[in-house]
């Protein structure tokens, strides 16, 4: 979702991007504060370096979610690394208009559903996140078979 390179920007884009990144996942707790928590919403990676405000949110939204599925949310990993071996991923939603993953975890999504969405992240609104959840929820994953 957010790769460590981010960080190489401008020091004025990567402050758009924090505002953003407040800003979008505000919306996910007002949402699960309106509806209730659908699923069980992780943080994965190293967020020490966003500021402070948005690891609070980030720690409100993990501790009010209490959803059955889980759903991962990677911030500032590594591109070409494996950081989280244990976890392997079922879905991974990539927008932009990208068809690429940008060395995105290689053996945690080798079994995974993928799906290139053609807005930007900011413009990846809540419901369509869902929509794509409900949409893998009902596919038919043979793994190979």
């Amino acid at each position: 979702m957010f790769s460590s390179n981010n960080f190489r920007r401008s020091r004025r884009e990567v402050y758009e991007l924090m505002r953003i990144f407040y800003a979008y996942f505000r919306e996910v707790l007002k949402d699960m504060v309106n509806n209730g928590a659908k699923a069980t919403m992780e943080f994965v990676g190293d967020y020490e370096r966003f500021p402070k405000r948005v690891r609070q949110l980030f720690d409100r939204i993990r501790m009010m979610s209490n959803g059955e599925k889980r759903v991962y949310f990677i911030v500032n990993y590594v591109p070409n690394s494996d950081m989280i071996p244990d976890l392997e991923l079922d879905l991974v939603v990539r927008t932009g208009n990208e068809s690429r993953l940008s060395g995105f975890l290689p053996y945690s999504i080798a079994q995974s559903e993928l799906v290139f969405r053609r807005e930007m992240w900011p413009d990846y609104t809540v419901r369509k996140l869902y929509n794509d959840i409900k949409r893998f929820y009902r596919m038919d994953r043979r793994f190979g078979a």
